[in-house]
């Protein structure tokens, strides 16, 4: 049956379309935004897949059929890209000078996915839909992305021409300078310091984009060396600063309400920490409580500190065996 359903032309339209990942006889979904056009007809499409462990994803999409001018549409090229690592940075270009915009992440049982719909002139990057970011890359490397499909058939895409001056960089991560905050958690004794609230995506960058840095770590040390440190910028006034690190040898979260920070970018509060990654959050003085938690042995726990205005200070965050229970372990700071 065919329904045609009234809108605004002028304002954005949103569906929400089911996802289900199904066990046996038990099955858990989700609801997740498509955007579609006015003037479309627009087919209800089912896609299954084989999900981790014996599982089974269902998801629907919609797929444009014929247009208002009766001109059947052809329907795009894209492929289904599922993730081997927790997160993966999604930036504004093919490339990683530039900026993080989004993060796709998976689950303790479900690893992350993502739609991509075109590739770079190297192949090293995939555009992915508008519903995880509008003009949004992630790298092709299949040591931390594997897709279905023929990925040869999607079309490519140029640099954008403000960036055409750096087309070498997508083969050549050393001759940019985004990478050297990113290219921290392969030297776990080098932090991430070029991290500042001024750019609260970048506090986020030095857990997880590893998935990017990792390939090139040949040409890791020349960008170190030829790219100075830039010098950390004075604390506000009102404000205190923080520097998360951590020495544990597992991936740690640490995790900061919104009521004790000023930034409102990362509305997760949250931050994904490898051992040796380290991240600058700027916080109101006081009393300043946070958690964190592993998913090693499945730790976690709950802290808090008091800091003056205007104070810096360095938080290094790990657990130790309990001296007394035995398979306890002690959050310390």
């Amino acid at each position: 049956s065919v329904q045609e359903i009234a809108v605004n032309p002028e304002v954005p339209v949103i569906v929400q379309l089911r996802s289900c990942i199904v066990a046996g006889t038990q099955s858990i979904c989700e609801w997740a935004p498509q955007g579609v056009e006015a003037g479309y007809y627009y087919g209800l499409v089912r896609n299954d897949s084989a999900g981790p462990n014996g599982t089974q994803l269902t998801g629907l999409g919609l797929q444009g059929v014929i247009a208002s001018s009766g001109e059947t549409i052809k329907p795009p090229p894209q492929a289904l890209c599922r993730l081997r690592v927790p997160t993966l940075n999604v930036r504004s270009g093919p490339g990683l000078e530039f900026d993080i915009i989004a993060k796709i992440r998976g689950t303790e049982t479900e690893p992350g996915s993502v739609v991509v719909t075109a590739v770079d002139g190297a192949a090293s990057w995939m555009k992915v839909t508008e519903r995880v970011a509008r003009d949004g890359w992630v790298t092709s490397d299949p040591e931390y992305i594997l897709c279905e499909g023929d990925l040869t058939a999607l079309p490519v895409i140029g640099l954008p021409v403000a960036e055409a001056t750096e087309a070498p960089a997508e083969a050549t991560p050393e001759a940019t300078e985004a990478p050297v905050a990113e290219a921290a958690p392969p030297v776990v004794d080098t932090p991430a310091p070029v991290e500042t609230e001024a750019a609260p995506a970048a506090e986020e960058a030095a857990p997880v984009a590893v998935e990017e840095a990792a390939p090139a770590t040949d040409e890791t040390a020349p960008t170190e060396e030829s790219t100075p440190t830039p010098e950390t910028p004075q604390v506000p006034e009102g404000l205190a600063r923080i520097v998360v690190n951590n020495p544990f040898d597992q991936q740690i979260r640490f995790t900061l309400d919104q009521r004790y920070r000023p930034e409102r970018e990362n509305l997760s509060g949250e931050w994904d920490l490898m051992p040796g990654d380290a991240v600058a959050i700027l916080v109101y003085p006081g009393t300043v409580a946070f958690s964190v938690s592993t998913p090693w042995r499945g730790l976690s726990d709950n802290a808090e500190f008091v800091i003056a205005e205007k104070e810096e200070r360095d938080l290094w965050i790990w657990f130790v065996p309990d001296p007394v229970e035995k398979d306890r372990w002690n959050l310390q700071f």
